[in-house]
C-alpha cells in the first residue's frame, strides 16, 4: 500500500542509532554514543524517581515550576528562558518547528550532530550546510556569508559532534554581532562539560547578551 505523505519524509535521512556496547570478559560496557555514564546517579536522586512512581495517577507539574525558578535564579534570567525537555534532540525538534517552512532555510556545520540533518529535511526546509574547516572546527565565517533574508534558524555545536572542537567565546561573538536579530542562533552544548579549552563559550553566561540566542 502507497500512504499519502509530506514529500520531505521521502527526503529525510534515517536515524542511523550507535551500535550496543560489545561485551568484554571482566568488564562493563556502556554505551557512550547514547551518552551512558559510567558513574552512578548523584546522590538522592533514586530516592526521588521513587517519591514520582508512588503517584502514577498524577500528572507532575507540566511547567516544572520549582526547578524553573531556581535555575532562572542561578543564571539570572526570567523564568520564561527557561524551558524543559527529554533530552536536546526534543528542544532542537522544538526550534526547528517555530522556525521552518518550505521556502525558508537553516543553517549548520557538517558533519555535526546527526539529528540537524534529519530535523531540518523532516520541516521541508532548505539545507544549507557548511563543511567543517581542515582543523575540523566551524566556519564561521562561510556561515555568517551563508545568511540570506529567507534564513530563519542557524545550528552551532560546541563541542561538534564528533569532532571534538569547542567555539571560543571571541569567535562567538563576533560571528553574533554579525547576525540578523531576527534569525534565531542555537548553540548546542551537549558536550561542553567534556571540554578542557580554557577559551570555550559559555552559551548561559552569552545569553542575556543576545535575545535571539537559545541554549541547548
Amino acid at each position: 500500500m502507497t500512504y499519502a505523505l509530506r514529500p520531505a519524509v521521502n527526503d529525510t535521512p534515517a536515524y542511523r542509532p550507535g551500535r550496543p556496547p560489545q561485551p568484554v570478559a571482566g568488564v562493563t560496557s556502556y554505551k557512550l554514543s547514547s551518552n551512558e555514564h559510567f558513574m552512578t546517579p548523584l546522590r538522592g536522586i533514586d530516592t526521588v524517581i521513587a517519591d514520582a512512581a508512588a503517584t502514577p495517577n498524577m500528572y507532575a507539574d507540566p511547567g516544572v515550576s520549582e526547578l524553573t525558578n531556581q535555575l532562572a535564579q542561578f543564571y539570572q534570567v526570567s523564568p520564561r528562558s527557561v524551558l524543559f525537555s527529554a533530552g536536546a534532540s526534543e528542544m532542537l525538534a522544538a526550534y526547528v518547528h517555530i522556525t521552518l517552512d518550505p521556502g525558508y532555510n537553516v543553517i549548520y556545520p557538517w558533519p555535526s550532530f546527526e539529528m540537524y540533518k534529519q530535523l531540518s529535511y523532516l520541516s521541508g526546509a532548505e539545507q544549507v550546510v557548511v563543511p567543517l574547516k581542515a582543523d575540523h572546527r566551524h566556519d564561521l565565517g562561510a556561515m555568517h556569508s551563508a545568511i540570506t533574508d529567507t534564513t530563519r534558524l542557524i545550528l552551532l555545536c560546541s563541542p561538534n559532534n564528533p569532532t571534538g572542537q569547542a567555539l571560543r567565546t571571541e569567535e562567538f561573538r563576533e560571528f553574533m554581532s554579525h547576525v540578523p536579530e531576527h534569525v534565531i542562533v542555537v548553540l548546542d552544548e551537549a558536550y561542553r562539560e567534556f571540554s578542557f579549552d580554557s577559551e570555550v563559550v559559555d552559551g548561559m553566561a552569552e545569553l542575556p547578551t543576545y535575545p535571539n540566542l537559545g541554549v541547548v
